[in-house]
């Protein structure tokens, strides 16, 4: 009596065929996630460029700021992108800099700080990560700020700010509902983006928009008129100390790290 292998061939087509199915999903797996953080230059070179850039931030911000919350780098990096304040590697590292002075990275004060879980404001009442003043915030958004700029700010992740732009709203409670706005970090982080870019619009030179927001434009002015040289400047020169002093922890970190293995 002749046996029946059929069966047994059906059973062994079927796992082939199940086993083919699985390596397939799992090679398409793994391209989609080398993929997912890659993106194509108009040359159609492969650059990984969201790694370096996130690793640069996210280090820095990390000495001065041990809290730092992952979200605020992806913010912050999203911005510098599309306000092109990454532009060149050197205008984004002053940009990360700058940050590093206003507020150490912070948007509120830290557990070991006398004002733990306060919001970061200055003696002249500057507020948040990037030291922005309510009259500031106000005046941007109510003259700067256009509708298809209102758009992008949304869709970046800020709150809506209309309340602040009705024409109902005087410009006193305007600063006020300013600063409750920006309160919030995206807000803060969004409007700085906004700022500089305007900022670099009119004056495309990244030393006088640094200064300029740190001193208003007529103090700018008024520097360069008296001839004072833009990167001696002592807000320029404490961008420059913040980025060496967090890339002289990082590095004393690493050493730190290989001695100890």
């Amino acid at each position: 009596m002749k046996k029946n292998y059929t069966p047994m061939i059906m059973m062994l087509i079927i796992a082939s065929l199940l086993f083919g199915k699985v390596l397939y999903d799992s090679i398409n797996l793994k391209k989609e996630i080398v993929v997912s953080s890659i993106k194509f230059t108009d040359n159609d070179s492969l650059v990984n460029v969201f790694d370096s850039r996130f690793d640069y931030v996210f280090k820095r911000f990390k000495v001065f700021n041990p809290e730092l919350d992952t979200s605020t780098v992806i913010l912050f990096n999203s911005v510098c992108k599309h306000y092109k304040l990454d532009s060149t590697e050197e205008m984004f590292e002053l940009c990360v800099g700058q940050i590093l002075l206003e507020s150490g990275a912070k948007q509120y004060y830290q557990k070991n700080h006398p004002k733990s879980g306060k919001l970061v404001v200055s003696s002249a009442g500057a507020i948040g990560i990037s030291q922005i003043m309510p009259a500031t915030a106000y005046g941007n958004l109510k003259k700067y700020v256009s509708d298809s700029d209102i758009e992008d700010m949304l869709n970046l992740g800020c709150t809506p700010f209309d309340h602040i732009l009705d024409s109902t709203c005087g410009k006193s409670n305007g600063i006020s509902l300013s600063r409750e706005w920006l309160k919030n970090e995206n807000n803060n982080i969004i409007l700085w983006g906004f700022i500089m870019r305007k900022k670099l619009n009119k004056r495309p030179n990244m030393f006088k928009v640094l200064i300029s927001y740190n001193t208003g434009t007529t103090g700018m002015i008024k520097y360069v008129d008296n001839g004072g040289l833009l990167k001696s400047h002592k807000y320029i020169k404490g961008i420059k100390f913040k980025l060496n002093y967090a890339e002289d922890k990082i590095n004393d970190s690493l050493e730190s790290s290989e001695n100890h293995y």
